[in-house]
């Protein structure tokens, strides 16, 4: 929990960022120098994030049903990433420039379903495709990946508002 609503928090600011340097104003003369606010907690920056732009499928099986695969090897995903990390995986179909997460499972007008999903083992992450009628091939021209570090929480009582705002220095 804590490491999501720090990723998140973390895409926001990098969306305000974005959104900061795409103004652009009048110079003006610079203002009084502000007081220094209070110092804040180290957050977690373990994040590593991988972009892949073709993925090329091949035929294997998703929990025993037919399905397209795309493995990367990658000994970012060690023992440590599998015991205390979060992977999360992005993609984008088609070069549409948005990005859907995995898992997606998409039912079309026909009755049957298309999934697009992962699974990781030590030194691997596998993408699957697949529709109810067999492998899929799907069209996803870019994928993103993340491996979050976990941060021990259990220390935290997450149901005491007090507990998490002494955690997290929050007024």
């Amino acid at each position: 929990m804590k490491t999501t609503v720090k990723f998140l928090t973390y895409i926001m600011m990098t969306f305000a960022l974005v959104l900061t340097i795409s103004c652009d104003g009048e110079d003006g003369m610079n203002g009084a120098e502000g007081p220094q606010g209070p110092a804040g907690q180290d957050g977690n920056a373990n994040v590593i994030v991988k972009t892949i732009d073709e993925v090329i499928w091949t035929s294997g099986d998703y929990l025993g049903a037919p399905a397209n695969e795309f493995v990367i090897t990658d000994t970012d995903i060690d023992q440590n990433a599998l015991d205390n990390s979060l992977i999360l995986v992005y993609f984008e179909l088609f070069d549409d420039g948005i990005w859907h997460p995995m898992t997606l499972n998409f039912p079309v007008a026909d009755g049957s379903d298309q999934v697009i999903t992962f699974s990781y083992t030590l030194n691997a992450l596998t993408i699957y495709s697949l529709s109810s009628g067999g492998e899929l091939n799907a069209g996803i021209t870019k994928l993103k990946y993340f491996i979050i570090e976990g941060t021990d929480t259990s220390s935290i009582n997450f149901s005491s508002y007090e507990d998490l705002q002494s955690h997290y220095g929050l007024d």
